[in-house]
């Protein structure tokens, strides 16, 4: 079975991209292979610049997201190299208004496909309705992260339930284990560690966890809060950095100098997961609750780490029967509240740490490389059977 994924890809730094390498890679191990050293597995990668990107060996298409006339080109493609495809979906990754160039490369395309959606809104335009509905159609399978979504899939999108499979976003495989030794990799002092990471773009509600920070600072001095991550790539084109101007800003006038550390790179994963380990507490402040996935708190979540998370909808699965705290969005008293109690009782940490990576014995990639490859064998069994009694 030949499969291709349709998706944007690594270098792009995209938090889509990172989850395809990774799915891509589990699959590849799920066959006993390995990513960019078969034949089977091809890339079809969304180019999102002009100036184009150094992609790996694996990549065999780039479909320019702009382009219009690229999308049959890629169907063609598809429908030549590969028995299957997995194609990842948001609005801001395809071209056209929302995104709607991807149905020009579904239309074109005669290969069964499964779909994974990385978005799903409760309140979409109707223009986003009617396309994640067109793409439900189109669609062998779909995939959703969280199992909210597959209620809104069939209710507001008219997806057909028996198409909607949940899996969890995969994770990384990593041994339980305490923060300090990872802190000390890390060349950290012994204080307690907070830490948010990912693309920064405004809509992420830093500013919020900030002034919650203030607060924290009355009780807990010694605190450190990393913020890991550069400017999300899109936002800096059209924003500069003007918005990690006004965080710098915010913490100067409440005099958060000692206590908050800009890490404004784009880490590698080795790196990544030892400032995960190295925590003592994971922040999401996000004031946007229609979010159902979020890969950054299935890390954290996998890692075994304490996450303390306003109530979208993703944070809301991950984090229930007691994995996680969750707080008000925009309420920075609560905020501060619930990081103050946690910080003072290391007991009541370890035990939300130790349901935390449990639970994320499902999510690791290894898990989940397997479910979406028997998910893609099955539209893939479908297509041959149906074009078989057809041709009868």
């Amino acid at each position: 079975m030949r499969i291709g994924f349709v998706s944007t890809y690594p270098p792009q730094k995209c938090g889509i991209a990172t989850f395809t390498e990774d799915l891509a890679r589990a699959v590849a191990s799920a066959l006993g292979t390995e990513l960019g050293r078969d034949e089977r597995i091809k890339i079809v990668a969304l180019e999102d610049s002009k100036e184009g990107h150094a992609f790996g060996p694996e990549v065999a298409f780039r479909l320019r997201q702009w382009a219009p006339e690229d999308y049959p080109e890629a169907a063609t493609f598809l429908d030549e190299e590969t028995d299957v495809v997995s194609l990842q979906h948001t609005f801001g990754i395809y071209g056209g208004p929302d995104g709607e160039l991807v149905l020009e490369l579904l239309e074109h395309l005669h290969r069964p496909v499964v779909t994974t959606f990385h978005t799903v809104r409760q309140n979409p335009t109707p223009a986003q309705r009617e396309i994640v509905r067109e793409v439900g159609e189109r669609s062998d399978r779909v995939v959703v992260m969280a199992k909210r979504g597959v209620e809104f899939l069939e209710r507001i999108y008219r997806v057909p339930k028996g198409k909607i499979q949940f899996v969890h976003h995969g994770a990384p495989d990593v041994p339980y284990s305490s923060q300090e030794e990872h802190k000390r990799a890390l060349g950290l002092p012994s204080r307690p560690l907070i830490l948010t990471f990912g693309l920064i773009r405004r809509d992420k509600g830093i500013e919020e966890a900030i002034k919650a920070l203030a607060k924290v600072k009355e009780e807990i001095p010694d605190f450190l809060y990393v913020l890991l991550g550069e400017t999300h790539p899109v936002h800096r084109r059209a924003h500069g950095e003007s918005y990690r101007e006004e965080l710098a800003r915010l913490v100067q006038e409440l005099g958060l100098e000692d206590n908050v550390r800009f890490e404004a790179r784009f880490v590698d994963r080795e790196e990544l997961l030892r400032w995960i380990l190295a925590c003592d507490l994971y922040l999401t402040p996000y004031p946007n609750l229609d979010q159902i996935t979020s890969g950054t708190v299935a890390y954290a979540v996998a890692c075994g780490r304490c996450v303390v998370s306003t109530p979208f909808w993703h944070a809301q699965e991950l984090l229930a029967e007691g994995r996680g705290v969750l707080v008000p969005p925009r309420d920075p008293n609560a905020m501060a509240k619930a990081i103050v109690e946690l910080l003072a009782d290391p007991k009541r940490r370890e035990e939300i740490q130790r349901r935390a990576y449990d639970f994320g014995r499902d999510m690791i990639w290894p898990v989940v490389g397997k479910q979406h490859l028997a998910l893609l064998s099955q539209a893939a069994a479908r297509a041959v059977h149906v074009h078989t009694v057809e041709a009868a």
